[in-house]
C-alpha cells in the first residue's frame, strides 16, 4: 500500500506507549489511525474525505480522535514529548517560564458555535490562546470566541499552565496589563513586553510564541477554524503541536 502520509517506525515508537496500541485488534493499526489524523491536519481535507483505501473508514479514525480528546491522551503525549525535547537541548524537563499570545482566526460559513468578532483584528471567528516555553515548544492551547478580550481568553490556559508547577514567569504583550489572568496564587509573575514606536524590532521573548503560532498555520486544517466546537479546535492545535514537537525530537 502506498500511503500519502505515514508515521515512520521511529516516530511511532516514540508515541506508541501513549495510545494503548495493544488494545487495538482490528485491521487498521493505531499507527495508521494516528497517521490519518496528521494527514487530515496537513492537507485540510474533511473527515469524510480521508482516503478509505489507505486509512480505513473515517468513522473509526474519528472515534479514536474523540476518545483521545475525552481522556486527555493528546495533552499527556504533548507534555511527554516537550519534556524529551527540552532534555535533549540540555534543559530541565519542565520550563520555568512561558510566553503567551493569541491569534484570531476566521471560521467558514458552516461553523456557527462559539464565534465572535474581534474588532481590533477585524476578524469574525474564534481566538486561539497559545502558551510556549522559551524554546518555542507549545505547552498549552485553548480556544474561545474571537470577541473575548485577550486578557479573558487566555484563562482557558490556566489549568494547563499551572499544572507546570515550575513556571514562575509568563511573558505577554500589553493586552495583559493590570491584574494577571491567573498566577497560581501569586507564584507566577507576568512580565509585559510592550511594542515601541519606531522601526520594526523583534520583541524579546514575544517572538518565540509568535513563531510557534506561525508554525501552526502551516497545517492547512488550521488555516481557518473548521471545527464544530472549541473542544475539537483545541484538540487539532494540540495534535499539530505534537507533530511539530515529534519532528524536533527526531531531527
Amino acid at each position: 500500500m502506498n500511503y500519502p502520509f505515514m508515521l515512520s517506525d521511529s516516530q511511532w515508537d516514540e508515541v506508541k506507549p501513549y495510545f494503548d496500541s495493544k488494545s487495538r485488534k482490528g485491521k487498521q493499526s493505531l499507527q495508521v489511525i494516528v497517521s490519518s489524523i496528521i494527514y487530515l491536519l496537513r492537507t485540510g481535507c474533511q473527515w469524510r474525505m480521508l482516503p478509505e483505501e489507505v486509512y480505513g473508514k473515517w468513522e473509526l479514525v474519528y472515534y479514536y480522535y474523540r476518545k483521545w480528546m475525552a481522556y486527555a491522551v493528546l495533552e499527556n503525549l504533548l507534555y511527554k514529548l516537550v519534556g524529551k525535547v527540552r532534555k535533549n537541548n540540555g534543559r530541565a524537563k519542565e520550563p520555568t517560564a512561558a510566553v503567551i499570545d493569541t491569534q484570531s482566526i476566521k471560521t467558514p460559513a458552516g461553523v456557527s458555535e462559539q464565534i465572535g468578532y474581534d474588532g481590533g483584528k477585524k476578524v469574525k471567528g474564534r481566538k486561539r490562546s497559545i502558551a510556549a516555553d522559551t524554546q518555542g515548544n507549545i505547552i498549552a492551547a485553548g480556544v474561545t470566541a474571537a470577541s473575548v478580550h485577550d486578557s479573558k481568553a487566555v484563562c482557558v490556559l490556566k489549568e494547563q499552565v499551572e499544572d507546570y508547577g515550575t513556571i514562575t514567569t509568563i511573558f505577554a504583550d500589553g493586552a495583559f496589563k493590570g491584574d494577571p489572568p491567573f498566577d497560581r496564587k501569586g507564584k507566577i509573575k507576568w512580565k509585559i513586553v510592550n511594542k515601541k514606536a519606531g522601526p520594526f524590532k523583534v520583541l524579546p521573548k514575544r517572538w518565540v510564541v509568535e513563531r510557534s503560532i506561525a508554525w501552526l498555520t502551516n497545517f492547512r486544517r488550521l488555516a481557518k477554524d473548521y471545527e464544530k466546537n472549541i473542544e475539537c479546535s483545541k484538540a487539532m492545535i494540540i495534535m499539530a503541536a505534537i507533530t511539530i514537537t515529534l519532528n524536533k525530537l527526531l531531527t
